[in-house]
């Protein structure tokens, strides 16, 4: 089985996934991601002014294409500057796949520069969140992370939303199909047992019984 590094194996599960563009601000913790991305000719890196306008950006791909927007962030900082574009999208149930730079595990415990609770910022406004310490984690980490970005609660696409349409408007005409028919029938036999004969016949049998018996004891008292 041929053995591949962790940058070349993120490139191919995102290719894999359909990832047409990466929107980010890359910083010196995505150097390798870079580097990757550089021999992917199928995958364009959209650069943005901020975070802000970056999520941005991937959550429009999103709404448009019906497809998770991928969103690349450098450390806590960016993470912490995207999070109101992010929220916004769980408000919206917009799918997005997000990856942030983390210094390297052997520094973290000096609190180096840039380095924070990423995992924790994340799950502030995602259905999951993870960091990965294991190359061997990426695959299972990556299928996991657009598994779940497309699960319900999930953003209706315009292209969903029109199947919604026409399979309602099919449902629509086959119920007014069925009541027609049904009318039709309760018009052509007035003796029917069709339910909506019954239920007018008893109604207007009680009221007369009621009515008949009111004015037999008015008589009676007279």
């Amino acid at each position: 089985m041929a053995i591949m590094n962790g940058k070349k194996a993120l490139m191919n599960l995102i290719q894999n996934e359909g990832v047409e563009y990466v929107f980010g601000i890359p910083g010196a913790t995505e150097i390798l991601f870079m580097d990757a991305l550089e021999g992917a000719a199928d995958i364009r890196y959209i650069l943005g002014l901020n975070e802000i306008v970056c999520a941005g950006m991937a959550e429009g791909y999103a709404r448009a294409s019906g497809k998770p927007g991928f969103l690349n962030l450098h450390t806590n900082t960016g993470t912490a500057a995207s999070l109101a574009m992010i929220c916004n999208a769980q408000s919206g149930g917009v799918p997005l796949v997000i990856t942030a730079g983390q210094q390297h595990t052997k520094l973290l415990q000096r609190d180096p520069h840039l380095s924070g609770d990423i995992v924790g910022m994340g799950k502030l406004f995602t259905k999951w969140s993870t960091e990965i310490v294991h190359a061997d984690d990426i695959p299972l980490s990556i299928q996991r992370a657009f598994k779940m970005a497309m699960q319900p609660p999930k953003y209706v696409s315009p292209e969903d939303l029109q199947k919604v349409f026409s399979v309602s408007k099919t449902l629509w005409w086959k119920s007014f199909f069925v009541l027609a028919y049904t009318a039709r029938r309760c018009r052509g036999s007035p003796e029917s047992s069709c339910w909506p004969h019954r239920v007018a016949s008893s109604t207007f049998s009680g009221s007369t019984r009621s009515s008949d018996r009111t004015r037999s004891r008015g008589g009676g008292q007279r």
